[in-house]
């Protein structure tokens, strides 16, 4: 069986930084401490930033560099404010697909650039499976999700994308296209499982909506400036693959319930898109450009691909036209008449807390390697304060909120100030 290509999110790239010197300069000037106390700790965030920028794209391990990183980052945020204002260092990162470079003082852009190369990691670990194999298919299948989970972790955490691909755009159809190769994945264990034709049918009709979303997505104006060409022919040509797909199973459990005219009339639905779906294949580009993540054998598989489900479509509607014309004499429905296939999802976005679920967390990221300036249970203890001071602040707000609304509404009642102006208009005319 030929194995369907994927697609992969390719890797942000990023300049040298030094943290160093920032840091020791603002511990001299905040904490009155002296700063090569601290030589140890400023060198190792330094050395994870560099190990970071080498981090593999289909690697468990590259997953782990960055995730390190990223942790660190995170305990850094709670001690010291990286901006402009405080530890000004410029973090320059180049756009993924466009490889434009964006700088910013921000330590929330270097945050959300490192979660894009996991996911992008891990999009890439998921894509280069063996998916014969049991293992890579369910590797394939986890990875999928996961890259799917961080991307969301994005649009929900990073509101304001300095590049185009964190514009939240962007990343919503990178979720869309990591779903539907997770569903895919899914499919594939089924049908290599010998599941029932009904099953398989909703998996992919699930499976042709979120290409359906994918190829929203892409199809935009301000996609068409991010996205490779590529990428748009190709998840194209999957959206009317399981779009036949599912409508193939589905007439296969009509068959088996006696519903040989239904059955037939999705029988040509499914005919219909496997043609487009081969005719689009036969227009990919021989030689995606390397910036597409897609081999040179893409072109091939796709058309290999299609014209089998294309054969195997029409040879299913010939006999059935045959046995319905001899034994059922069964009406054919109009298309219009045809109920859509039952969707089933099968892949979810996995958060980030499930990420690293059964592993030691805290073994990934290490220790914290500022703990000797300010403890974290003090860190911790200033943050729930701040937290409180807010909840109490927001609390007292409502209930002013509240107390404004019931007063203008008992005025309202009581038809005041209205009733004392006309009140107030007689006595002055007297």
């Amino acid at each position: 069986m030929v194995q369907a290509p994927m697609l992969s999110c390719p890797l942000k790239q990023t300049g040298e930084v030094d943290w160093v010197g920032p840091l020791k300069n603002y511990i001299r000037m905040t904490y009155g401490d002296d700063p090569d106390k601290y030589n140890e700790e400023c060198a190792t965030l330094n050395r994870l930033r560099q190990d970071m920028r080498g981090a593999g794209s289909d690697s468990a391990s590259g997953r782990d560099l960055l995730y390190r990183y990223y942790g660190q980052l995170e305990l850094l945020d709670l001690r010291f404010p990286v901006d402009e204002n405080h530890i000004k260092i410029s973090f320059t990162w180049f756009d993924a697909f466009t490889h434009k470079p964006t700088s910013q003082y921000s330590l929330a852009f270097e945050k959300a650039s490192v979660i894009f190369n996991i996911s992008a990691v891990l999009s890439c670990h998921a894509a280069s499976q063996n998916r014969a194999e049991d293992n890579g298919l369910k590797t394939a299948y986890h990875s999928f999700q996961a890259s799917a989970g961080m991307f969301t972790y994005i649009n929900e955490n990073f509101l304001h994308a300095p590049s185009q691909d964190l514009n939240r755009d962007t990343v919503k159809t990178m979720i869309s296209i990591t779903m539907a190769q997770a569903q895919e994945s899914f499919l594939e264990k089924q049908v290599r499982d010998g599941k029932k034709s009904g099953l398989l049918a909703k998996l992919a009709a699930q499976a042709h909506y979120l290409y359906g979303q994918a190829k929203e997505g892409l199809d935009t104006e301000t996609s068409k400036l991010v996205f490779d060409t590529s990428w748009t022919k190709f998840i194209q040509v999957k959206h009317l693959h399981f779009e036949s797909l599912a409508q193939y199973y589905q007439a296969l459990t009509e068959d088996e319930g006696n519903l040989q005219g239904s059955a037939i009339a999705r029988l040509a639905i499914a005919e219909r898109a496997s043609k487009a779906a081969y005719q689009a294949s036969r227009t990919f580009p021989a030689s995606p450009a390397s910036t597409s993540n897609l081999g040179s054998d893409t072109a091939s598989t796709l058309q290999a691909i299609t014209k089998r489900q294309l054969e195997v479509a029409q040879e299913k509607q010939i006999s059935l036209v045959k046995d319905n014309d001899y034994i059922y004499h069964q009406t054919v429905p109009a298309e219009a008449a045809i109920q859509p296939v039952t969707k089933m999802p099968a892949a979810k976005a996995i958060p980030v807390s499930e990420l690293y679920q059964g592993q030691d967390i805290q073994r990934i990221i290490g220790p914290d390697i500022f703990q000797k300036i300010v403890p974290m249970a003090v860190t911790e203890q200033a943050s729930m304060y701040d937290e409180e001071k807010a909840k109490l602040i927001r609390s007292e707000a409502e209930k002013v909120e509240q107390a404004n609304g019931e007063m203008a509404a008992s005025l309202d009642y009581l038809k005041l100030p209205n009733s004392l102006n006309v009140l107030k208009g007689g006595l002055d005319a007297r």
